[in-house]
């Protein structure tokens, strides 16, 4: 019975895995779009960052290596890095949001 059981779940999972998977090129291209539209976000924020005088120079260096490990076909490194640019961007902005609201409370009123 037992011997059963764990075929029958090896089985499952076997065809859980390879009928719920979708063809490499397809997955490939969607995530090369998720990666792409991370990495948008990213460098609209930076660019957002750098208007209000709080980019981080960290930020257009991740942009740069996500740009490159996507020419690559890097999806995993160029995720890893779009990820870091766009954390590291929306930090600047709320970092310059704070500063702004702490210089107005040092000013006397």
């Amino acid at each position: 019975m037992m011997m059963t059981m764990k075929t029958l779940l090896m089985a499952s999972l076997v065809i859980l895995i390879f009928g719920c998977s979708e063809p490499k090129d397809v997955k490939s291209a969607v995530q090369q779009q998720d990666v792409q539209s991370i990495l948008d976000a990213a460098r609209a924020a930076n660019e957002l960052a750098h208007q209000r005088q709080h980019a981080w120079t960290i930020t257009g260096k991740l942009l740069a290596d996500a740009t490159a490990a996507l020419n690559a076909n890097d999806e995993v490194t160029a995720l890893v890095a779009a990820e870091r640019a766009l954390f590291t961007a929306n930090a600047a902005i709320a970092q310059a949001d704070k500063e702004q609201k702490v210089w107005r409370d040092r000013v006397p009123h």
